[in-house]
């Protein structure tokens, strides 16, 4: 169809030399040039779809290749590290009413070398508990109730670390950021674990940096540290947790 209405275009346009060359002549030139139009159109749109389908591969690549998990410059592991996974983790929200106690909950991960950061509210029932008891936190290279390590933020502005070892405490060194408001204080609190070493961050400043090499592989949970037997006891309330595992 496309052959014939070529012909007919060409037929027309060449009319001018038709009485010099003759009708079969004319109608032979223009189905040659109608003919020669046609091939090279189609080895034009055989080129151009060459030409681009590289480009959509790379486009199509470009869209379903993961991207690199970055790690926040706050942190010793601040840089994009292969394999690193990040996860959002569900708010936390618990009390404890039990003087001088802390109990946890596991956060349903478990890992090596991590970094978990949180906003953390930390609230008293009572303006006379001891603050320096009274904190959120976590527990990690936790292998049983005997064995783990632990590190929470207490309203006195101090960060605390012990070791449960065998169903005995040992307390490792913390640091002093400053006091928090009490009844009530808020901060941003993290917690870095990286082999043996281990850091502490409040506000986004580095608070604690020791060397365990007791410190373990193992799950990681949430911990709330209680000052008071006053209803509520102390209440520890987690928004905006991230992990991030690290190789």
């Amino acid at each position: 169809m496309l052959l014939l209405l070529l012909l007919v275009i060409y037929t027309f346009r060449n009319m001018a030399v038709f009485s010099s060359y003759g009708f079969i002549n004319t109608i032979s030139y223009s189905a040659n040039r109608s003919w020669v139009w046609i091939n090279e159109n189609i080895k034009e749109l055989h080129s151009r779809k060459e030409t681009e389908s590289p480009a959509e591969d790379a486009s199509l690549q470009e869209i379903i290749s993961e991207p690199s998990i970055i790690i926040p410059p706050l942190y010793s592991a601040s840089m994009t590290k292969e394999g690193a996974s990040s996860y959002s983790l569900s708010d936390f929200n618990q009390s404890l009413a039990s003087l001088d106690d802390y109990q946890f909950w596991s956060s349903g991960y478990s890992a090596n070398n991590f970094i978990i950061q949180a906003d953390v509210a930390c609230s008293s029932s009572t303006r006379s508990a001891n603050w320096d008891q009274s904190g959120c936190g976590f527990v990690f290279g936790l292998q049983d109730n005997n064995n783990y390590h632990a590190a929470y933020l207490a309203l006195d502005g101090y960060v605390r670390m012990h070791r449960l070892e065998d169903g005995e405490r040992y307390d490792l060194q913390g640091g002093y950021y400053d006091r928090l408001d009490t009844p009530e204080g808020r901060a941003t609190y993290a917690v870095e674990k990286l082999n043996s070493e281990l850091i502490a961050y409040v506000n986004n400043q580095q608070v604690v940096r020791i060397e365990d090499p007791k410190i373990k592989s193992g799950d990681i949970g949430y911990a709330v540290f209680s000052s008071t037997n006053q209803p509520e006891g102390i209440r520890c309330y987690m928004k905006s947790v991230t992990l991030w595992t690290i190789p």
